[in-house]
């Protein structure tokens, strides 16, 4: 893991973070602390003016963890696993606190995650290697909403999937749209329809819109816009 200097370009610290390839890298919303998460199955916490390291997460499978990040108020880790699953870890305790699970097809690897904790919503929105997002309450583990892969022999539709998560929780659309389980509607705002054909490989949520940005592996290359619904920006 290197730290660098924007302005000038220089690697200011250097640190041999993971015995495996490392998947992300976050800081802290006041810059003291850096997350970082490998394929060694490992979360590492990091002091950023020192690089020495704070605190070391590890489930007792230890899965290859894809990607993590601390919570708004850095009081907590979202990270991603190679078993299909989202977790919140109490770092300060060392525990897992929240998991999150069942929101994509087939239990295709989860890739990449956001947060939104606003007065738009509590959520977490999730992309996986199955092609789709799925949007998860942040406090009841619910699925909220879904946008399914559009690949034209996914194994996803907008009416297996509503019936997955029954009539009180969300359906999806294969024209890009989130329906929430109050009839409430968004839409991808690009003019395309329909979700990604390939792996979804980052997302992130607007700080003060209902907004979420997603991007995906080749061939489809493309980044995405789409608007939550009223029933998960509630």
């Amino acid at each position: 893991m290197r730290l660098w200097d924007v302005r000038t370009g220089k690697c200011l610290r250097e640190v041999p973070a993971h015995s495996d390839p490392l998947t992300a890298v976050h800081f802290a919303y006041d810059g003291t602390m850096i997350v970082s998460s490998s394929l060694d199955g490992l979360i590492r916490l990091w002091d950023t003016q020192t690089g020495h390291c704070l605190k070391t997460l590890f489930d007792r499978d230890s899965p290859p963890v894809s990607f993590a990040m601390f919570s708004p108020n850095a009081k907590y880790v979202l990270c991603n696993t190679l078993d299909s699953r989202v977790r919140i870890w109490d770092y300060e305790r060392g525990r897992i606190v929240k998991t999150y699970e069942g929101g994509h097809v087939n239990k295709q690897f989860c890739m990449t995650s956001g947060f939104c904790t606003t007065d738009l919503g509590h959520w977490i929105v999730t992309g996986s290697e199955d092609s789709s997002l799925c949007v998860y309450d942040l406090n009841t583990q619910t699925v909220l909403s879904t946008v399914p892969s559009a690949k034209a022999d996914g194994d996803t539709n907008a009416s297996n999937m509503g019936a997955s998560y029954g009539s009180g929780g969300a359906g999806a659309s294969q024209h890009g749209t989130f329906h929430g389980p109050n009839g409430g509607t968004g839409t991808g705002t690009g003019g395309r329809s329909g979700g990604h054909t390939a792996p979804v490989l980052a997302v992130n949520v607007h700080p003060s819109l209902p907004l979420i940005a997603s991007g995906a592996h080749s061939p489809d290359n493309t980044v995405r816009m789409w608007m939550a619904t009223e029933a998960v920006a509630e």
